[in-house]
């Protein structure tokens, strides 16, 4: 035990020998690295005191140099100063000594003039002074003006070649551009100053100066500026008229378009004479685009060795036999054919320009006749019907404004001859119209028992084809009211297309299909407020007429011829005698002597106007009337009556005639109306029976522009009616293939559903055609518009022929530009069609300007509502119903939008509302900016759709597909107006299809052949 006490004793002592050796090496490891990081420390900061200390003196010797520098720049500077100063010094007194020495000469050389006044070489002496100093004062203005200018001849050639005007670009480029191109004013000025400088070389040379005054051009240039109304003088005239150069550009260009084949030999002349002109001019402008080589002793000017045999070849010269001419290696001899071949193409232009001047005379003065004498006719010289229509003095006032005009453009034209030429062939338009005017005035007063026109009988229901021309109206019913698409009357054509499209339209009433909707409010209000003003104006200054004692008739009795005039023409003549007697002008001074004869007076004409309504009116009008009847009748039983009459009577009683009066010639009017009206719809019976209509208005349109009727030749119709073979040609050329092709890419099934609707599937064309804008009713009139609609919208793939496909496309081209259409850019067979045009290129641009709002809505609500679909077509439709005020403008759709998003999403502070009206604004302006990238995207996600719908029709594969293009532009919800607009589109082209059948067929054989 005491051993093993004792081992573990050792043991112990052990472990703890080597603990006490342990703990001895971790301190002497623990202070070997406190002393390694001392020193490390110690280093580091000796490093820093010895870097901070290197900056300072780094900084310091910077100072320093900054410092001798800034001292060497002020020396400098001051060194400068003291030169500058010391060289003014030196030249100041060199001037004043030069200006000592000058004055020291003057005085002897006045001296030695004064002394010399007496010799007579002193006179001489000034003279040459004199013309020294005149010609030094010009060498120095020349001088001047050549550093200002410093344009040689070959400069104003390069300006020239600059404008990249040459004669194969002018037959490259169309009209417009071409023409555009020409009149820019950069153009104008350029080529001015070549040509001037063209005539001051020419009038250098020894041939201009041999000519002188008998030189054949300026006898040319002063007959070309004769006609004009400020003569020139024969001196300042340009040689080279640089209108008139340029004109020859659109001649060799656009030979048809400029000239017009009115004279075909005169103009084939001065065609050529151009080409020769220009040619000799490019010839010549080539020489000073190319200098040559060596100086040509003759003339002083360059000439290329190789320039004469290619000038040849430009003038005429045979390729195989080049007579080279050495003139025309020369400047000289290229100015001198220049000139000879300008003055042939004056000569020819000259001649031309002369007859179409007296063409354009006999025009204006034609029209200007025209309107004289409908002016005269219509009573405007008479001073008592000029006071009482102020209608004939609106048209007075017009007339005589547009005489005035046309005067000033005869004036410009022919000058005080062509004036005294005007005056004179208006006096006798005006005297021979005023000799018909009285004598028609005088018949009418002698037999006022004869009527007009045929009075109308029940027994006329039947209308037959033969005599449908000889029915109609011999002119436009100019006394009608007219609320239609044309404002400057109706013409036969245009009463037959309407009853065409509408077999229920009548007189007085607007079609929808050709009165847009965006203006037709504010206009339709400002003419309504217009008319309400001036009839109330005119009964008004009746009333102040009538107000006097004794009673002045004469208004009345003028009023009364007028309103027998009238109903004497509709009524039949068994009744002429009851309304004579009533509206004879002394029946009417005798009974408003009195007031108690005058209220029976008035009880008589209401009494006959009233039988008259119940015999001829329409039942429709008839209670309103019957009402107004009766109200007059109570207002003049109450008028007071009495033996002696007074001032006060008579101005109470005055009411009551002005009333009757006018309740009496609105009746007349209207009553004009009703019978126009029914013979209208006699009239339709037998249009519409048969193709009576469209033969009478193919009949029309081939006697206006000169078209065969039986056979055509598509020389002929490309010749009378140019834009209608274009848009036609152009239609069949390209549009139906691409139409086509978009077609297979429409659907897959393009000939499944919907597709095997037969070609000749009635159309409603034959039975009175929808309006544009159809209301929706019952269930079954739904279905009935349904039918309606697929029997004008059928397909059009595969139609026997491409006739309709055709014209289908060719209107969808029409609408969809951008540019509003214009009568002298549609096709003359549809030119009657012009206002449904403009409707619809408006739908068009409608719903583009909806597709964009509707994006807009979608980017702001996109993410944060629910039903996004519905939102955006609630919006479109608040749009939609802002579009049809006419004073709306962007910053109001803006707000409207702006307002309606932020209180779907639930914003609506003011400062947010205003931001985002300001984003939207600028958005819209950004999508519909014309020509941009947005705009077009629309209008092709439009023109997808409608073309979808018209080459496939009202079917499940056309709306598939026109739903899949306005879905491409976020408008899927206008897929109903798309369906709609290809409708109208539709019918509008069937019925140019039934009435210029022959005309497309004659154009689509010579495509054919």
């Amino acid at each position: 035990m005491e051993l093993a006490s004792q081992n573990r004793e050792q043991i112990h002592e052990e472990k703890m020998e080597k603990l006490a050796r342990r703990s001895a090496r971790v301190e002497q490891v623990l202070t070997k690295q406190k002393k390694s990081t001392e020193e490390l420390l110690e280093r580091f900061a000796d490093s820093l005191r010895t870097a901070e200390k290197l900056r300072l003196d780094n900084l310091e010797i910077s100072k320093e140099y900054a410092r001798k520098d800034l001292e060497r720049v002020s020396q400098a500077r001051k060194a400068l100063e003291e030169q500058q100063k010391k060289d003014k010094e030196t030249v100041l007194m060199q001037l004043q000594q030069r200006l000592e020495r000058a004055s020291s000469r003057r005085h002897e050389q006045l001296c030695s003039v004064a002394q010399a006044a007496g010799s007579p070489l002193h006179k001489a002496r000034e003279r040459t002074m004199l013309l020294r100093s005149s010609s030094c004062r010009k060498l120095q203005k020349t001088w001047k003006n050549f550093c200002q200018e410093r344009r040689t001849t070959a400069c104003l050639s390069q300006e020239f070649a600059d404008l990249g005007i040459c004669s194969e670009i002018a037959a490259e480029l169309d009209f417009d551009s071409l023409s555009s191109a020409l009149q820019k004013p950069r153009a104008i000025a350029h080529t001015a100053s070549f040509l001037k400088r063209l005539q001051s070389k020419y009038l250098l040379t020894q041939k201009a100066n041999e000519l002188g005054l008998e030189d054949p051009c300026l006898l040319l240039l002063s007959k070309l500026f004769s006609t004009k109304a400020d003569p020139v003088d024969g001196e300042k005239m340009p040689r080279y008229p640089v209108r008139v150069f340029l004109c020859a550009y659109m001649i060799i260009g656009h030979p048809d378009v400029v000239l017009g084949g009115v004279m075909p030999e005169q103009e084939s002349m001065l065609q050529v004479a151009a080409t020769e002109m220009l040619s000799a001019f490019e010839c010549l402008h080539e020489y000073l685009q190319r200098p040559p080589a060596f100086q040509n002793a003759t003339d002083g000017l360059l000439s290329p060795p190789s320039s004469p045999e290619k000038t040849a070849r430009m003038l005429g010269g045979s390729n195989h036999h080049v007579l080279v001419d050495r003139k025309l290696s020369t400047f000289t001899g290229l100015l001198y054919k220049f000139d000879e071949t300008w003055q042939t193409y004056l000569s020819h232009f000259i001649k031309w320009k002369v007859s179409d001047s007296e063409v354009l005379e006999a025009d204006l003065v034609e029209m200007a006749c025209k309107m004289m004498s409908s002016m005269v006719l219509k009573g405007a010289l008479d001073e008592e019907h000029l006071a009482l229509s102020p209608d004939l003095q609106a048209v007075f006032e017009q007339v005589t404004k547009d005489v005035g005009l046309i005067r000033e453009r005869m004036f410009k034209l022919k000058g005080q001859e062509g004036c005294h030429r005007f005056d004179k062939a208006l006096v006798e338009t005006k005297k021979a119209a005023a000799k018909r005017f009285e004598e028609v005035k005088q018949s009418r007063l002698e037999e006022l028992a004869k009527t007009n026109s045929p009075p109308l009988s029940p027994q006329q229901t039947n209308v037959e084809e033969s005599e449908l021309s000889s029915q109609l109206p011999a002119g436009s019913p100019e006394d009608l009211a007219w609320d239609g698409s044309f404002h400057n009357g109706l013409t036969n054509e245009q009463i037959i297309l309407e009853l065409v499209y509408n077999n229920e339209w009548h007189l007085g009433s607007s079609s929808a299909l050709t009165t847009p909707q965006i203006q037709e409010s504010p206009l339709k209000s400002l003419r309504e407020q217009v008319q309400s003003t001036m009839e109330h104006l005119f009964w008004e200054g009746i009333k102040e007429e009538l107000v006097q004692i004794p009673l002045s008739t004469d208004v009345l009795e003028r009023l009364a011829v007028e309103i027998y005039d009238d109903i004497s023409a509709i009524i039949p003549r068994h009744l002429v005698s009851d309304i004579r007697e009533v509206l004879n002008p002394k029946a009417i001074k005798t009974a408003f002597h009195k007031i108690d004869t005058g209220i029976d007076y008035l009880h008589d004409l209401l009494k006959n106007t009233l039988a008259l309504i119940r015999q001829l009116g329409a039942p429709a009008q008839e209670e309103e009337s019957l009402q107004r009847h009766q109200s007059l009748l109570k207002t003049i039983e109450i008028a007071p009556v009495s033996e002696k009459p007074t001032a006060e009577n008579f101005a109470l009683f005055v009411p009551c005639i002005v009333d009757a009066f006018r309740f009496v010639l609105q009746e007349t009017k209207r009553l004009k109306l009703d019978c126009a009206n029914a013979r209208l719809q006699l009239m339709a019976q037998g249009l519409l029976r048969g193709k009576s209509a469209y033969a009478y208005m193919k009949t029309k349109f081939c006697e206006k522009f000169k078209l065969p009727t039986s056979s055509m030749d598509v020389e002929v119709v490309k010749a009378r009616i140019p834009m209608t073979y274009t848009w036609y040609s152009t239609a069949l050329s390209t549009q139906v293939n691409d139409a086509k092709e978009r077609a297979g890419s429409y659907s897959d099934d393009v000939s499944s559903e919907g597709l095997d609707a037969k070609p000749g599937a009635p159309s409603v064309v034959r039975s009175g055609l929808l309006p544009l804008h159809r209301k929706s009713g019952s269930a079954a009139k739904d279905t009935s518009d349904q039918t309606t609609s697929q029997q004008a919208l059928r397909p059009a793939v595969h139609e026997s022929k491409q006739e309709i496909l055709c014209i289908r496309l060719g209107i969808l081209s029409l609408i969809s530009q951008q540019d509003a259409l214009s009568p002298a850019a549609i096709p003359e067979s549809i030119l009657y069609d012009y206002k449904r045009l403009l409707t619809m290129q408006d739908s068009f641009q409608r719903l583009m300007f909806l597709a964009a709002t509707s994006i807009v809505v979608q980017q702001r609500l996109r993410g944060k509502v629910e039903h996004l679909g519905t939102h955006i077509e609630k919006c479109a439709k608040r749009v939609d119903a802002l579009l049809n005020h006419g004073q709306v403008v962007m910053a109001d759709i803006a707000a409207e939008l702006a307002m309606m998003t932020n209180s779907i999403v639930g914003v609506g502070s003011e400062a947010e509302n205003k931001s985002s009206e300001e984003i939207i604004a600028r958005t819209l302006i950004s999508m519909t900016k014309r020509d941009g990238n947005a705009r077009l995207a629309l209008q092709k996600g439009i023109l997808y759709a409608v073309e979808a719908l018209l080459l496939l029709g009202d079917t499940a594969p056309g709306r598939k597909a026109a739903c899949q293009s306005l879905t491409r532009c976020g408008a899927a919800h206008l897929l109903e107006d798309c369906k709609q607009m290809a409708i109208n589109m539709a019918i509008v082209a069937e019925v140019q299809q039934l009435t210029f059948s022959s005309i497309f067929d004659c154009i689509t054989n010579s495509f054919q052949e």
